[in-house]
């Protein structure tokens, strides 16, 4: 955490001497002056400041009036807010300072008006997401609160010492670039750790603990270094305020209260939806090209494997055109979870199921990097998924994992069949379901850097976005197309690996569909009734 250290001493100079809770501006952020006032920006956030109603009235006059060279907060002139409130931004943009030195810095500018707005003026920076809070124990800074995105949930009461906290079990304690942090998918603030205190009161918190006597569980923690880090850790959702103590002989175990929505979620989810949103997001969002200058951007088509096989050729105008209308398509969607092994799936309609949903039309350059133009949508044009066949049976192909090669319209030989591709198969006829061997099964996987070097803090989550467009133009070609279908709500990632020798990091699956043809019980008609 040197790095982290030495960014702090850099920025605030010495270290404050007082304990307790300092306020700095956010580190990314920028102070401008025009002509229209105070402005902060950040990344595409821009906020104007204007002053609070109370401070564009006249200054109360006092023991000393103009005549006698009073003070902004003694005469009767008016205040001119830009001034006071210029300095308290100047203060915060220069280091970590406690709200007292604010309140004696808005007193000198602009006198009692100052001070009545101050208040109002800091808890329009908290909310907004322009303020840090510094916790302060022996002269040390020991944490620092940090918002994501500029819609901060404020503190609704300050925690008391008696009150008894508890780590949440939504907390993450992990460390970035900028150190070592706790967060809770929760919360709408992380808490960087900038000495060994924090994590120590983190790890009692395990258990419950009343705030006061935090200091004395953790050596090096001060009264008033227990109380603001606490408060931080509870604003932040890392701790849990649970009820009153239980009386005697009852049981010091979790008594956090959840919501019945609350309780659904899962800690892996909700840190997902989080960080993947607007708002809770860390670093930049959207298409920002985070690798660029960094890293080669991966081609638009994958590197093929050996050996290769054309696949018979498919006429896509043609086979639109032969479809039954597109509302009774959609109206006799179903999942089929039995194929006809009497009459298997045909390579032949393998090929066109795979050219109508995944073939590349052309492949182009848009200035940062190659993307491809296919029939079905992907955000950027990115198509970052693959399709890999894992064929038991079908007629005019041998049994094997293959790969489809996009571009040139033919499967590559991943995997002979074995103890690996059985296991694949097998976790697929589980999860659908099914009695026999699916025919074939669909496994879709994802070049990650095809999204990441692009995309930041939504890339996975655009991933998903794609699988389901992509399964459901799989449903509905299949479905068009007469075959069986079955989309599957998961699978195992780590025996794709093992079977195809594939870093799990560089590619990996992320959706599944078990393909072939429909059994003979079901007419070839049958689905135009709607089934």
């Amino acid at each position: 955490m040197a790095d982290a250290r030495q960014d702090t001493l850099e920025r605030e100079g010495p270290q404050p001497t007082v304990d307790g809770v300092l306020l700095t501006l956010r580190r990314d952020t920028t102070l401008e002056r025009d002509g229209h006032g105070l402005a902060l920006f950040e990344g595409h956030i821009r906020m104007r400041l204007r002053p609070p109603a109370a401070a564009t009235t006249s200054a109360p006059s006092g023991p000393a009036g103009p005549a006698d060279g009073g003070g902004p907060g003694d005469g009767g002139g008016p205040v001119d807010a830009t001034d006071w409130m210029g300095a308290v931004l100047d203060a915060l943009a220069a280091g970590a300072v406690d709200e007292d030195q604010l309140f004696t810095l808005a007193m000198e500018r602009a006198g009692d008006t100052g001070a009545l707005s101050l208040q109002l003026l800091l808890r329009r920076l908290e909310v907004g997401g322009w303020l840090e809070r510094v916790v302060v124990c022996a002269g040390v800074e020991v944490a620092r609160m940090v918002p994501l995105g500029h819609v901060i949930e404020p503190s609704t009461r300050g925690l008391r010492p008696t009150d008894r906290v508890q780590l949440s079990r939504f907390a993450v304690l992990r460390r970035d670039h900028r150190g070592l942090l706790v967060e809770s998918p929760r919360g709408s603030t992380q808490v960087l750790l900038d000495t060994v205190v924090g994590p120590a009161v983190v790890a009692a918190c395990a258990r419950p603990q009343v705030v006061g006597d935090l200091a004395d569980l953790v050596t090096g923690l001060t009264g008033a270094g227990a109380r603001g880090l606490a408060q931080a850790l509870f604003d932040a959702a890392v701790l849990d305020r649970l009820d009153p103590a239980p009386g005697p002989g009852a049981s010091d175990t979790d008594d956090t209260v959840e919501s019945a929505a609350l309780a659904l979620w899962s800690l892996p989810d909700l840190l997902f939806h989080t960080r993947s949103r607007i708002g809770r997001h860390e670093g930049g969002y959207g298409g920002t090209y985070p690798w660029e200058g960094r890293a080669e951007p991966l081609p638009a088509l994958r590197a093929p494997f050996a050996p290769t096989r054309p696949l018979p050729p498919v006429d896509l105008g043609r086979a639109g055109a032969l479809d039954p209308p597109f509302g009774d398509v959609v109206r006799a969607r179903r999942s089929t979870r039995s194929h006809d092994d009497e009459a298997p799936i045909t390579v032949e309609q393998l090929a066109e199921l795979l050219a109508r949903v995944a073939a590349v039309r052309s492949v182009f350059h848009d200035g940062h990097q190659e993307l491809s133009d296919r029939q079905v949508p992907s955000g950027g044009a990115l198509h970052e998924l693959e399709l890999y066949p894992l064929v038991s049976r079908c007629v005019g192909l041998d049994p094997g994992l293959y790969h489809y090669e996009a571009g040139a319209h033919a499967l590559g030989l991943v995997k002979e069949p074995g103890p690996s591709t059985t296991l694949l198969t097998q976790y697929a006829m589980r999860t659908a379901t099914m009695e026999t061997p699916p025919q074939v099964v669909l496994l879709v996987t994802a070049r990650f850097g095809r999204a990441m070097w692009k995309y930041e803090s939504m890339a996975y989550a655009l991933v998903l976005k794609h699988v389901g467009v992509l399964y459901e133009a799989t449903y509905l070609t299949a479905t068009a197309m007469g075959l069986a279908v079955c989309g599957l709500g998961g699978g195992n990632s780590d025996a794709f690996a093992a079977a195809s020798g594939i870093d799990a990091h560089e590619e990996s699956t992320v959706g599944e569909l078990v393909v072939g043809s429909r059994p003979a019980t079901l007419a070839p008609d049958a689905w135009r009734a709607g089934a």
